[in-house]
This record gives structure tokens, C-alpha cells and sequence, in this order.
């Protein structure tokens, strides 16, 4: 639309109304009904001429009269935005807990509100997408908009003069009005806390197995960031599978969007996995199986043959085992078993020497093998005569959905108030206010209908 062409059309309409007044004065009919037309037509005329010529300059006023409210329309969008990313974030945030229902166990009251925050924050976005549009209407397609309206005013016998008279007041007003409403909130409301960015986390089904896939039974996983905290620690069933805290969940927790590092506690031994540094959020599979490139064997009870040259070769034949490998200056061959295990370590040419271990509150035997010189060695293991024995202690055990629990810490009633208020009910006030502040001027520019306003 032409702001141009329409307010041309506008005063010719208007000029048209005045001489339809003039043509009705001067009509030979004595009849009340057609003459009573003509002072309302020259009325009509004259005020719809007046509203076109200076229609520009009452945009213009609108403009900065918001600027000399203390009104912006910049400051209107850093805070749409701003307020849409609040929004968005949280319904992320909400959509984070309800993948975890077990969380509904570690922090009852934030799930307990979520529902309600979660349709607070859906009507929140609606309503602002639905202000954005009217922001968008009257910021890009104002000047237009108040052209039409008054063409639509000029139209002879008051045709269309209420809607014309509506849709002026409609841009006057919210060209002052709408600039203002950061500055309103701010007067009445608080911003409530904005969470971050939402937890990205995978629940994963891992496995710790040796070189040569023997499960880590009984094995205990930590977890570490690029800083070395430990973001989770997990025991290992019989079958090398890491166990949650909570049973409800199948598998384990990790976040996502992190490099993590796997170490294995076994025997004693603090074991690096691979791969290293893990990457869920590029792997799509949510079976995870971790090798410990340095073992050759994990058995049960708690039995693990560890070579430190990483060149070496396993073959087994039943209970006995033979390891191949190049010992000599800093190599080592250590085999450990629980004290309710029997074990004959031999290797011809090499030291073999015996120790204890303890380790989580279980104890044994441990066969180094070392060599004066460097060379080829064949390491033999004779494993008989196990009988089960004690589980270790994972006292130390750490679930990653603990951690995601406290993320949900700023979940509260207070929240939920703060937000309801902040982003729904002061902005919709005022723009209701402003709806009737707009029905208002249009009744004093002549408009007489009146449009029913229900609030669902």
C-alpha cells in the first residue's frame, strides 16, 4: 500500500463527502429524511480533509512524543528477544526434566511445578509471538495503515467511518504506547532468574571390556571433564556394564555436549579407556563399549592380567593363559587375583615376584613379571580353585542425574509467580490497556461502534 495514493484518495474523498453535503442542501425535496443528511455530510467532509492533510505529521508526533516518554522501539526488541530466549530456554530446560523421570525422585518440587511453569511458559511464547506481529504491523506498515484509515474515514455517509476511526486511533496509540512497555514491566515487576543453557545430557548403555572384550566385572568407572572433575562414577555389573544409582533408568547418565575422559578403577589400578576423549553428541549408537588397551584379561572374581608394553598377544586354553610380549627396562607383566583365587605365574628367563594388593575393601595376589633384558618373553597364568568372593565398596558411586537434579534448582513456586507476572500478566495488562485506549480515541474521532472485547 502507497501512504502517497491513499492519502490522495483521502482527500478526495473527503472533498467528495463536503459537495454530496452541498448537493443535498441544494436538492428541490422537502423531505426531512434526505436533507437531515446534508450538515453531517459537510461536517463529515471537513473533518475527514482536515485528518488527511495532516495525517503524516500526527505519525511523525506519535514518534516522538514515545521518545519523549523515554520510549524505544530498540529497546522493544532487545527486550522481545531477550525475553523469547528466557522462554525458550526454560520450555528446553522443562523438556530436559521430562526425559528423566527419575528426577522426579531427587527433586520432587521441581517437578512438581514444572507442569504449571511449563503452560505459563507456552502461553508466555504465544503471547509474545502474537506481540511481535503487532510490533511488526505498526513499526513496518504504520504510515500505510493510517492512510487507509483515513480513506476509510473520508468515505461519504459514515460508511466505513468507524472502522477508518478505529484503525487511526489504532496507530496513534500504539505508536506512543508500545515503545513504553519495557519501561512499564520494569516499573511493576522483577525480572525473575533466567536459567542458562539447557543440560545436554544422553542416557547410554556402557561397557568396559579389555583388549580382547573380557567384561570389567565388578569394576568401578569414573567419568572425567577436559579438568579432570569427576562428572560421574559408576559400578560395573558382572557383565562390565556401568549401573545407575537409580534402577528406574536404563543405563546411565553422561552430558552430551562435553569431552569425556574414561578411567577405570580395577585392582588397584587406575586404567585409561578408549576411547579418549569420548563424544556422545557424535556418536548415534547408545551402546558405548570402552577397551582398556592395557589389559589382556579381565576374569571373575576381580582377576586382570595387565601388560604395560601395549604390543602383546593372549592366547587361552582353558584355566591357563599365555601372554606374549617384549619385556626389559621399565616393562611389566602384573597379574592380580582376589586372595580366594589360586594362581601359578611362570615366565622362563624373567623375574616373577609376588605381592598383595587391597583395593575397595577387597584384598589379594599380585605376580609382577619384569626382565634384566629387553627381549621376546612368554608369560604363563595357571587360574584355579576361585570361589566367590566379596563385592567391592563404591561408596564413592556418583550419578550424573544428581548432578542434572541441581541444575533444576531454580525451579520453584517463586519462579513460577515471578514469570507468570514478569511475561504474561503486567505486558498483557498493558496491551489490553492500550486496546482500550485505542477504542477510546476512536469514539472521539466519531467512530461509533464498539467493538466487544472478551478476555478468554
Amino acid at each position: 500500500m502507497d501512504p502517497v495514493y491513499l492519502g490522495i484518495l483521502a482527500i478526495k474523498l473527503a472533498i467528495l463527502t463536503f459537495y454530496l453535503g452541498v448537493l443535498v442542501y441544494a436538492l428541490p425535496l422537502p423531505l426531512r429524511s434526505i436533507k437531515k443528511w446534508a450538515p453531517e455530510l459537510l461536517s463529515d467532509g471537513v473533518q475527514a480533509l482536515f485528518i488527511a492533510l495532516i495525517y503524516g505529521t500526527l505519525y511523525v508526533a506519535s514518534l516522538n512524543l514515545a521518545g519523549l516518554l523515554g520510549g524505544s522501539w530498540t529497546l522493544l526488541d532487545v527486550w522481545i528477544k531477550k525475553s523469547v530466549g528466557v522462554i525458550v530456554n526454560i520450555k528446553m530446560f522443562l523438556a530436559a526434566l521430562g526425559a528423566v523421570p527419575v528426577i522426579s525422585k531427587i527433586s520432587g518440587i521441581a517437578y512438581a511445578v514444572a507442569g504449571p511453569l511449563d503452560r505459563a511458559a507456552t502461553l508466555a511464547l504465544l503471547f509474545m509471538v502474537t506481540l511481535s506481529g503487532i510490533i511488526e504491523l505498526v513499526t513496518s506498515y504504520g504510515l500505510a495503515l493510517l492512510a487507509l484509515g483515513v480513506a476509510l474515514y473520508a468515505i461519504p455517509f459514515k460508511l466505513a467511518k468507524s472502522a477508518g476511526a478505529w484503525l487511526i486511533a489504532f496507530i496513534l496509540v500504539f505508536n506512543v504506547g508500545l515503545p513504553l512497555l519495557p519501561s512499564f514491566i520494569v516499573s511493576l515487576a522483577s525480572e525473575p532468574s533466567a536459567p542458562g543453557e539447557a543440560p545436554s545430557f544422553s542416557v547410554v548403555k556402557v561397557k568396559v571390556a579389555s583388549r580382547y572384550g573380557h567384561p570389567a566385572s565388578y569394576g568401578f568407572l569414573k567419568i572425567l571433564d577436559d579438568k579432570a572433575r569427576v562428572v560421574a562414577a559408576y559400578p560395573l555389573d558382572s557383565y562390565g556394564y556401568a549401573t545407575s544409582l537409580y534402577h528406574e533408568v536404563s543405563g546411565v547418565l553422561l552430558p552430551s555436549n562435553i569431552d569425556l575422559y574414561p578411567i577405570l578403577e580395577y585392582d588397584g589400578y587406575m586404567i585409561p579407556l578408549t576411547p579418549s576423549p569420548l563424544k556422545l553428541n557424535t556418536i548415534s549408537s547408545n551402546n558405548i563399549e570402552l577397551r582398556a588397551p592395557h589389559v589382556a584379561l579381565f576374569r571373575e572374581p576381580l582377576i586382570m592380567i595387565l601388560v604395560s608394553n601395549p604390543d602383546y598377544e593372549l592366547k587361552e586354553s582353558g584355566g591357563s593363559l599365555t601372554i606374549t610380549t617384549v619385556l626389559g627396562g621399565d616393562s611389566y607383566v602384573d597379574v592380580r587375583a582376589p586372595s580366594t583365587c589360586s594362581l601359578n605365574v611362570t615366565a622362563t628367563g624373567a623375574n616373577v615376584n609376588a605381592g598383595t594388593w587391597e583395593w575397595r575393601g577387597v584384598s589379594g595376589f599380585s605376580y609382577t613379571v619384569t626382565a634384566g633384558s629387553e627381549g621376546e618373553y612368554e608369560v604363563n597364568v595357571a587360574i584355579h580353585g576361585c570361589s566367590p568372593t566379596s563385592t567391592p565398596n563404591y561408596g564413592d558411586s556418583k550419578d550424573y542425574a544428581d548432578e542434572l537434579a541441581r541444575s533444576f534448582a531454580f525451579l520453584d513456586i517463586n519462579l513460577v509467580k515471578a514469570f507468570v507476572l514478569y511475561y504474561l500478566t503486567v505486558p498483557f495488562i498493558y496491551v489490553f490497556t492500550l486496546f482500550l485506549a485505542t477504542a477510546s480515541l476512536a469514539r472521539v474521532l466519531g467512530g461509533r461502534d464498539r467493538i466487544p472485547v472478551k478476555v478468554a
